[in-house]
């Protein structure tokens, strides 16, 4: 059967499992979208933020999608 959840729900839950099965010291990278989608990245850096406590963000052109993304870097 099909479950709508919104998307902070499920990236929550999503890195929460990923939390808990990191090693101590393992690191996550994620996607967080496009420079221009400043409601993703804000949803993603506040969820990122509660579940590790050392985060950290970089912005990459991506050639195929002419322009700058961002991507987090977690740290369990």
């Amino acid at each position: 059967a099909f479950v709508d959840i919104d998307r902070e729900t499920y990236l929550s839950s999503l890195l929460s499992k990923a939390r808990k099965r990191l090693r101590e010291g393992g690191l996550l990278t994620m996607q967080c979208g496009s420079e221009f989608d400043r409601e993703t990245q804000d949803l993603v850096k506040r969820i990122l933020t509660s579940h590790f406590s050392k985060v950290e963000y970089r912005s990459v052109f991506i050639p195929s999608f002419c322009e700058r993304w961002v991507f987090g870097i977690a740290r369990a």
